[in-house]
């Protein structure tokens, strides 16, 4: 039996605590046995930090400047001067668990925002492989008919190569699961790419994501869909399903196991802050309280 852990890396940025919360409540709740590793900039308050700590994550702070500075020279090589969030996240996840490799065995990258967790996902993975998250179902969620992610599929891997794939579906670079081995080998290509660019445009992740999906298609790769109980993507979807514990519920009645771009329904992201963070007057209040310390209103994922 394997002694290593599972770990959920993720990067927080320019967000005050009742903009996480129900990721980090529904993180407790849902007895997810992993670390939670949290890159923690600049721009979030010393009471955020406290919080998070309090409630179980590691915290590993970077400056929003220059959040390389925690990353291996070697990690840093021809990269972009400028480079956002959405890129940076890739080498500092990269950078951390090539230095713990020995220590962890499966690994989720997810955004924080826009995600909270029902049950362990952990439970339902697959040792060997590497999990990506489709957008959404039918020809809305295909490159053809995507008209962002087929620019961005353009720019980060060629016209050719994207008018390949018009019939495949989009997935999001927000959440990626796997075991160690496979996560590296993502993140080292990820990381290779966003050398190619003098300035890297937002969203030019997206493409590359993608891009490695489809060009190692076949191999150890799974490309999960709503359909699937591990992660539901909700970005492209017009409905969704609850049970009797308003938990998210697959098409066959299984609990999602983490739920993502939860806030583009309006009535869901009420019920989800309703659960996890308290009633309307609760969140006016923690609204105040946090806005309070709120230090930057930088770009963030």
């Amino acid at each position: 039996m394997s002694l290593k852990k599972n770990i959920v890396l993720s990067v927080l940025h320019g967000y005050t605590y009742q903009f996480i919360e129900p990721f980090i409540q529904s993180y407790r709740r849902g007895h997810v046995e992993a670390d939670l590793v949290i890159f923690t900039s600049d721009t979030v308050s010393a009471l955020v930090k406290r919080l998070l700590k309090k409630r179980g994550a590691i915290i590993i702070e970077y400056s929003s400047k220059n959040p390389l500075d925690l990353v291996d020279h070697s990690l840093k090589e021809n990269l972009p001067s400028r480079i956002s969030i959405n890129n940076y996240r890739f080498i500092l996840f990269l950078d951390f668990l090539i230095k713990n490799k020995e220590k962890y065995e499966n690994i989720l990258l997810t955004d924080i925002r826009d995600v909270i967790f029902q049950s362990d996902p952990f439970k339902k993975m697959n040792n060997d492989s590497i999990y990506f998250f489709l957008e959404g179902e039918g020809e809305e969620g295909t490159f053809g008919v995507s008209l962002q992610n087929h620019i961005w599929s353009v720019e980060a891997n060629g016209l050719e190569f994207t008018e390949s794939i018009l019939d495949k579906m989009v997935s999001c670079a927000g959440v990626t699961a796997g075991n160690i081995n496979n996560i590296i080998h993502y993140l080292n290509y990820m990381r290779t790419s966003l050398t190619a660019w003098d300035e890297l445009k937002w969203g030019i992740d997206q493409g590359i994501h993608n891009g490695y999906i489809y060009k190692n298609e076949g191999t150890n790769i799974i490309l999960s869909g709503n359909e699937k109980s591990l992660v539901c993507t909700l970005g492209l979807c017009k409905d969704y399903r609850l049970n009797k514990m308003n938990e998210i519920i697959t098409p066959s009645n299984d609990v999602y196991s983490v739920v993502h771009q939860y806030d583009r329904i309006r009535e869901l992201n009420v019920l989800v802050r309703k659960k996890y963070i308290g009633l309307k007057g609760i969140q006016l209040l923690k609204k105040v309280l946090f806005s309070s310390r709120f230090l930057n209103r930088n770009k963030h994922i």
